[in-house]
């Protein structure tokens, strides 16, 4: 039981350290960037 709340715990931070990481890569891209990443 602890072991599965322990697991669960990681993924949670994990995807939101994900989650952080996308952020700040979108408020650091550039108009020309963001703009590319449009058109995919």
């Amino acid at each position: 039981m602890y072991n599965d709340l322990l697991e669960y715990k990681l993924h949670t931070v994990n995807a939101w350290g994900i989650l952080m990481f996308i952020f700040k890569l979108y408020n650091n891209a550039s108009n020309d960037v963001y703009h590319v990443y449009l058109l995919f």
